[in-house]
């Protein structure tokens, strides 16, 4: 004989959270703030970001001018005369640096010796 009944059927759910805390970039400084080059000098920039301990602190360095100064990791190259705005940006918070490069006057060739005149 089958008896009849009820089953009790008891799940458990288990969650786990995971809380992830960022530190943002409240902001960024370009040092120094203007430079001055001639073609070919290279020089190489520097980003403090405040505070130090952000999250995401490492700058991303663009040149809106990459045909007159290049950058690369806050290094950057005088290609040409010109000038041009390289921005280090951290979190979405930006600072920048105008980079002026003129081109080296050409050297004025030596004289030639002239003979000299018997008067």
């Amino acid at each position: 004989m089958r008896k009849s009944g009820t089953i009790a059927v008891i799940l458990a759910a288990i969650c786990t959270v995971a809380v992830s805390c960022t530190k943002e970039v409240t902001s960024i400084t370009v040092v120094p703030e203007n430079v001055f080059l001639e073609i070919g000098q290279p020089y190489t920039l520097q980003a403090i970001v405040e505070p130090s301990d952000a999250t995401f602190s490492t700058p991303v360095w663009t040149s809106d001018n990459p045909a007159t100064v290049t950058v690369n990791g806050g290094k950057i190259l005088a290609v040409a005369s010109g000038s041009a705005t390289i921005t280090a940006t951290a979190d979405g918070v930006s600072a920048t640096c105008v980079v002026t490069v003129r081109q080296l006057p050409a050297s004025e060739p030596e004289p030639e010796p002239q003979p000299e005149k018997n008067i």
